[in-house]
Order: C-alpha cells, then sequence, then structure tokens
C-alpha cells in the first residue's frame, strides 16, 4: 500500500523534515513510499552506518508556524521527535498526531501505519530485503531525489538570501528594539525622577507648613512677650509708685524720728540745764550760808565798834561832864586816860582786824565765784558729753528697734493676708475723716481717734475718761489722706476682676461719716467707684491689644429704698419705676427684669452713673445735709474669652454704698425721714445678723430678712473677695457710734468665708467643659434684658425734680 510522504526543506532547522499527509504544504514535493520501504531509501538520504542514522527516528512530522497544538516530545535513541498540527490542511489536528504516533517497546522503536494500522518492528543496524522492482523503484526514486535535491539546492539559495534580508530586517528590528529599550529606560528614569521631585515638593510643602507654624508660634510668642513687657512695665510703675510711696513713708518716719529726736534732745538738755541748775543753787545756797556767816561776824564786829563807839562818846561826854571835876579827880582822870589809851589801841586793832576780814570775804568771794564758774562748765561739758553719748546710743538701738519691728510687722502682715486670704476672711480698711467746720465750733471738738506713728494697722478709739479701746484692721486711712492713696490699696482686688473673681466693695459707717465721699467721691477728686471703672477699662484695652482676650462688660444701677427695689437705669419718661423683686436661680440670687447696658469705655458708666444719681434718693436732717436715704448698688458683669487657650470667665464686681445707720435723738427725723431711718436701721440689723451668723457658724444664715442681705447673699456665702470700707468720725460728739461701728467692723473681719475661687471654664482640648456659667439673671419683660451698643440706647442726663420731703 502506497502513501504519500511530502519531503521539504526548512531553512531555519537546516534539516530536512518529512510530513506524512493527504495533502502537500507549501515548500514540500511529494513522493510515494511503500508500506515496507524506508523513507530515507526514498528521498535519496545518504547511506551511513551509523546506528542512529539507520533507525527511522528520522522521519517526524513538522509544521514549523503551527498556533494552539498539543506538542509531544519522544526520544529514540538520542534524537527527538516533535508533533505540530499543521496550520492548514487538517481540520482536526489529532489526523496529524495519528501519522506520527511513536512508541518504544523494549528498547526497539515500532512504528504504526496509518494505511494498516499495524505495528512495524525495525531493528537496529539491519536492513530488510528487498525484490528487483523494489530496487528499480528506489533507483527511480534516487534519481528523482536528486532532481530534488538540486531544486533544493536552488530553494536553499533563495531561502538563505530571504534569510539574510531578513536578518537584516531583524537586526534592524533589534537596534530599533534596543532604542525603544533606551527610551523606556530614560522614561522609566524620568517617572523616577518625577516621583522622586514630587516627593521633594511634598516635603518642601512640609517644611513650609512646619515654617508657617512656627512663625505663627513665632508671632504668638512676640505678642505673649509684649503683654509680658506691658505687665512688666505695669509692676515696674506699680513697684516705682510702692518705692516711692515707701521712700514717702520713710522721709516722714525719718522726719518723725529726727522731731523725737530733737524733741529727746530739748528735754535732755532740759533736764541737765534743771540738774545743774539745782546744783548751781546748792553750791549757791551754801557760798549764801558761808557769806551770812560772814556777814553775820561783820555785823557782830561792826556792833562791837558801834558800841566802842558809843561808848567812847558816852566817855568823852563824861569826860566833857567832868572837866569841871578835873582837879578833883585827877587820879580818876590819870586811869582814863590809860583805859582811853587802851581802848584806842583795842579800836585800832579792831580797825585793823575789819579790814583783813574785808580783805579775807573779798578773796573769798573771787575764789567762790571762780569756782563756780568753774564747775558749772566742767559739769556742762561732761553733761553735755554724756547727754550726746546717750542720745546716740537710745537713736542707735531705737533705729534698730524700728527696724527690727519694721521687719516684724512686714513678715507679721504678710502671713497674716496669707492667711486671711486662704481663709477668705471680709478685709476691712478703716477711714477716718476729717474735722468738719461745724465740729470745729461744737463743745464736744476734741478729737477722740489716735493712731501708731509706725503702724498703719491699729487705731485707738477713747470714748470717756478710761475707757480706752484698740481695733486692728488690714489697713487704718488718716484724715489727711487722699482719695488715691486709698484707691492704691484696692487696686489689686478690683483688677481681679478681671481675672474671674467675684468682688464686692462696700462701705459702712454712721450718717456724714464720709462713706458716699469714699466710693463716688466730687468730680474733683473721684473715689472708688470711678477710678474702680478707670482701671477696669485700662486693664481690658491691654488684654485685647495683645489680640489673645475679648472682653465684655454690662452695668447696672440700683437701690434699697425703703425696703423696695428700684431699677435707676429705668429711664421712663413718667418718673415711676416699678419695684423689682430678686429671685433665686441656679446661679443664685438675681434681680428679676433688671436692666443691664453693655459698656465700652470709662464715658459710657460716667455718663450712666449720672442718670443713676439723678434718679436717687436723698435728704436732709439735723445731722447731714446731703444724706443718702438709700443703699446703692452698682454692679459690673465682665465676660472674657481667651483665644490661646479656650478659656472662658464670668465675674461681677459689686460696689456698695450703704446708707448711714442714725440715732433719732440726734437726727431730729420725723415723718418720712423718720420712717426711712427705720427701713435703714433694720436692714443694717438683719445685715449685723447676717454677720454674727457667718461669725458663729451657724447653719441657718438670715439671708431673707432684708432685701438687702438677700443681694448681698452671693457675695456673702463665699467664692467671693469681700473688702469693706468702715468710715469714722474722729470727734467727741459721735465717739459712741465710732465704737459700734469699729466693733461691727472688727465682728466682719472675723468672718471666714472661703478661699475665693475664679469662675472660669475650658471650651477646647480633650478636658473642655462644654458650656460657660451664665449669670444669674433672667430678663423676661420690656423694661429688662441687656441693653448693646449695637442698639444705641440714648439715656437722658436731664436733670429730675427731686422728691418732696414729708
Amino acid at each position: 500500500m502506497w502513501r504519500h510522504v511530502c519531503v521539504g526543506k526548512l531553512v531555519r532547522e537546516r534539516s530536512t523534515d518529512v510530513c506524512v499527509s493527504g495533502r502537500r504544504p507549501s515548500g514540500t514535493r511529494r513522493v510515494l513510499v511503500r508500506p515496507t520501504e524506508r523513507v530515507q531509501d526514498k528521498i535519496g538520504a545518504p547511506a551511513t552506518t551509523s546506528r542512529r542514522r539507520r533507525c527511522v527516528a528520522k522521519v517526524a512530522v513538522r509544521h514549523h508556524g503551527a498556533v494552539g497544538g498539543p506538542r509531544e516530545r519522544s526520544r529514540i535513541g538520542q534524537r527527538s521527535v516533535e508533533s505540530r498540527p499543521r496550520r492548514t490542511g487538517h481540520s482536526n489536528a489529532r489526523q496529524a498526531h495519528k501519522c506520527t504516533t511513536r512508541h518504544r517497546v523494549g528498547g526497539r522503536a515500532q512504528a504504526k501505519s496509518p494505511a494498516t494500522g499495524s505495528y512495524r518492528r525495525y531493528v537496529q543496524g539491519k536492513k530488510p530485503s528487498l525484490s528487483l522492482s523494489a530496487v528499480v523503484s528506489i533507483e527511480t526514486c534516487m534519481v528523482l531525489a536528486q532532481g530534488e535535491v538540486e531544486i533544493a539546492k536552488a530553494k536553499e539559495a533563495q531561502d538563505n538570501l530571504a534569510l539574510r534580508q531578513e536578518v537584516k530586517t531583524l537586526t534592524m528590528r533589534l537596534h530599533d528594539a534596543e532604542t525603544s529599550a533606551a527610551v523606556d529606560e530614560v522614561q522609566k528614569q524620568l517617572k523616577k525622577e518625577t516621583k522622586l521631585r514630587f516627593q521633594w515638593e511634598q516635603k518642601f510643602k512640609s517644611l513650609e507648613e512646619q515654617h508657617q507654624a512656627l512663625m505663627i508660634q513665632v508671632n504668638d510668642a512676640n505678642r505673649k512677650h509684649e503683654l509680658d513687657r506691658h505687665v512688666a512695665q505695669g509692676d515696674v510703675e506699680t513697684y516705682q509708685n510702692e518705692l516711692a510711696q515707701s521712700k514717702a513713708k520713710l522721709a516722714s518716719e525719718i522726719q518723725t524720728i529726727s522731731d523725737n529726736h530733737a524733741h529727746e534732745l530739748e528735754r535732755v538738755k532740759h533736764a541737765m540745764g534743771m540738774r545743774h541748775a539745782q546744783e548751781i543753787d546748792e553750791l549757791t545756797r551754801e557760798h549764801d550760808k558761808q557769806l551770812k556767816a560772814l556777814q553775820t561776824s561783820e555785823n557782830a564786829l561792826l556792833a562791837t565798834v558801834r558800841a566802842l563807839e558809843a561808848d567812847r562818846l558816852t566817855q568823852s561826854a563824861a569826860l566833857a561832864d567832868s572837866a569841871t571835876q578835873l582837879q578833883a579827880v585827877q587820879r580818876e582822870a590819870a586811869q582814863s586816860t590809860r583805859r582811853i589809851k587802851q581802848l584806842e589801841a583795842s579800836e585800832t586793832a579792831n580797825v585793823k582786824q575789819i579790814a583783813s576780814l574785808q580783805a579775807e570775804l573779798d578773796a573769798l568771794k573771787t575764789s567762790v565765784q571762780a569756782q563756780m564758774d568753774q564747775a558749772k562748765q566742767a559739769g556742762i561739758a561732761e553733761a553735755t558729753a554724756k547727754m550726746h553719748a546717750a542720745v546716740r546710743a537710745a537713736v542707735e538701738e531705737k533705729d534698730q528697734l524700728a527696724q527690727l519691728y519694721a521687719q516684724e510687722m512686714k513678715a507679721r502682715r504678710q502671713l497674716h493676708n496669707r492667711v486671711m486670704e486662704m481663709a477668705g476672711n471680709i478685709r476691712v480698711f478703716c477711714r477716718i475723716r476729717p474735722v468738719s467746720n461745724v465740729e470745729v465750733t461744737s463743745a464736744d471738738s476734741a478729737q477722740v481717734v489716735t493712731f501708731r506713728p509706725n503702724d498703719p494697722h491699729v487705731l485707738d478709739l477713747t470714748v470717756a475718761e478710761g475707757q480706752k479701746h484698740t481695733f486692728e484692721f488690714d489697713y487704718v486711712f488718716q484724715p489727711t489722706t487722699g482719695q488715691a492713696d486709698v484707691f492704691e490699696q484696692t487696686k489689686a482686688l478690683v483688677v481681679s476682676a478681671m481675672d474671674g473673681f467675684n468682688v464686692c466693695i462696700f462701705a459702712y459707717g454712721q450718717t456724714g461719716s464720709g462713706k458716699t465721699h469714699t466710693m463716688e467721691g466730687p468730680a474733683t477728686d473721684r473715689g472708688v467707684n470711678f477710678r474702680a471703672m478707670d482701671e477696669l477699662f485700662r486693664v481690658r484695652d491691654e488684654r485685647v491689644r495683645s489680640g489673645n482676650v475679648e472682653c465684655d462688660m454690662k452695668l447696672s444701677i440700683l437701690e434699697v429704698y425703703n425696703e423696695t427695689i428700684v431699677d435707676l437705669l429705668d429711664d421712663s419718661p413718667t418718673g415711676e419705676r416699678k419695684p423689682l423683686e430678686v429671685r433665686m436661680g441656679k446661679q443664685g440670687a438675681y434681680v428679676e427684669n433688671l436692666m443691664e447696658v453693655e459698656v465700652y469705655s470709662a464715658s459710657d458708666v460716667d455718663d450712666l452713673m449720672k442718670l443713676g444719681h439723678s434718679h436717687r434718693s436723698v435728704g436732709s436732717h439735723d445731722v447731714n445735709e446731703h444724706s443718702s436715704r438709700s443703699h446703692l448698688v452698682v454692679s459690673i458683669t465682665i465676660t472674657s474669652s481667651h483665644k490661646l487657650d479656650g478659656r472662658k470667665s464670668l465675674s461681677k464686681l459689686h460696689l456698695i454704698d450703704l446708707a448711714g445707720s442714725e440715732r433719732i435723738s440726734k437726727t431730729a427725723a420725723s415723718g418720712q425721714r423718720l420712717k426711712e431711718a427705720q427701713h435703714i436701721n433694720r436692714s443694717l440689723s438683719a445685715l449685723g445678723d447676717v454677720i454674727a451668723s457667718l461669725g458663729g457658724h451657724s447653719k441657718h444664715v438670715p439671708y431673707r430678712n432684708s432685701k438687702l442681705t438677700f443681694l448681698l447673699q452671693e457675695s456673702l456665702s463665699g467664692n467671693s473677695k469681700v473688702l469693706m470700707f468702715v468710715n469714722v468720725s474722729p470727734v467727741q460728739w459721735n465717739a459712741w457710734e465710732s465704737l459700734c461701728s469699729l466693733n461691727f467692723a472688727q465682728r466682719c473681719r472675723n468672718v471666714a468665708l472661703g478661699q475665693a475661687k475664679a469662675n472660669t471654664s475650658i471650651t477646647n482640648g480633650p478636658n473642655a467643659a462644654t458650656s460657660v456659667p451664665k449669670p444669674a439673671k433672667a430678663p423676661s419683660s420690656k423694661q429688662g434684658g441687656t441693653l448693646t451698643a449695637t442698639e444705641k440706647v440714648r439715656v437722658s442726663l436731664a436733670p429730675k425734680s427731686p422728691k418732696k420731703d414729708n
């Protein structure tokens, strides 16, 4: 049985491929092979004795360029047989595989014939026996094969040429591929550089953000430094003012010490002079005694001389009388002559003795005078030296004692202030007013208040003979102290309201003791209220200018008149103001429907204060011509927010001018004035009961006994800094009233309210509070509420008609 075998040359493999198929692929030729013939013999393969060349392993079906078919590989000896389906021809690739399936059995190669389906065994190294016809056919095939070989060589040359062309094309393509690979490499490098550049840009942006953050921090630090510098400048100015005050106080103390020294020197001189005068008087008396003794002896001698002279005269008279009897009594005459001679001799001796005594007396007088002068000079010099030494020692000891006393008092005062601040005691300042012109001319104008020269915290009050009372306060202002010095001691407490602390300052005392002057003062010499507002706005402007703080202030003014609360900023056209009520809220007591006006400067406060004073109740009586008949309460609410740490604070500053306590017997009040005095004394008595309960740590404090104490409940119940001015008259006529005021102030000073805390909260950060404490007020009506500057509220400052006195 014959089968067609396509024989062709493949340029790439450089080997002869034999394809057994029903169709002839391009580039091959068709030959007929009998089942018993070898393909190598048919195609004219060169004869070889090689064992591998003789095997049928050379026969294979191969088609280059086929896509998608399975590849089978088998080994016959050292040769490989591969099978691929053709691109064209059989529709099923298995038919191509059937033609060339090879099997190995026991080291021998078997081939399955596609025609008969039986296996033929080929024995390596042996040739089959052939007939004559087969030999002829083989020779014919060999001739044909040689022709085909020639044709194949020509075809091979063409194929070689085509292959060279293809090699060139492939070389060019390879070059292009290499160039494109370089371009790809460059593009990869460019992408890498671009990515690196993007990373650097990101780093640069992050550095710029860090730089901006650092610049913000630097600006914040600069602003903080500027604020600290302003605060430091304020502290320096405060220290300079304190230094100036200290110098002034030191100068006054030096002047006082100098005056005391001069007074002490004068006293010592006077004492030494008195002592020396006594010694000189004693010496003079002693010498006078001696002189008197000498004068007595001289008088005795003179008496003797006078007696002798009288005797001589008597004898001369007797001689004259007995001249007639001379003859008769010659003997007696002779005797008398002898006696006269004796007497004359005695007289001469006596005269000489008198002269010597007079000279001795003159010498004694001269000696005594010299001794007296010498003793006087020596005594004066010794006494002066001793006096100077004693004065120096006393002055040095006094200076040392004064220095030690000042240091001890300073340390004691600092410790006391620290203890009082920790305990939250009510601070008490005592102010003594000057003597009025009316009191100067009165009978009881003697001053009963005295001060310690080196201790501004103690005063003595003498009520009656032998009744002296000593009081100690946080500070005592003398009548010569000005308004600026008073506020200088109060300024630190006022400024603490800007830091979130509730502050209450009130003035207490009898009528006419200077409370209104201390709190308000005249237009030319402002008191605590106006100076406190100026200081608050000054501190607020400094903090706002730093850019880190926002601050709002609202002002309200009310009075408690006859146990009725009246809004003094209610400028109704009819002049009738409705009474307000005190309510209890979550944050404490508040006045319902009380008007609050937002203020932006001290001038706004001044205008509102003028309006409030035009509505205040003022009267006159026998003690005070312009007596306040109500309790005035000026309140300012401060709301601050700090941008740096998100801290917010809400605080209140209450400035209260209490009405003066009165004695009906002195004021001679009647009618409406009597009713007002009774309400005033009742509210002040309720305040005294509250202070007594707080001082006694009572469980129940009667705040509701009066509208005044109900309003002061927030300040007196703790968490507030409280300062009390007790104003006192210095004269005897008001001594008992002054004693009552000072005793009440002493009780207030012993009340411990607890340490005050700032009303602050933080709205930023992990521990931030969710809300800020709200003010204890809830306005609801038309008259109540808050008036802001945007509403341009204009209040009338026209003077109102005064209230008629009944």
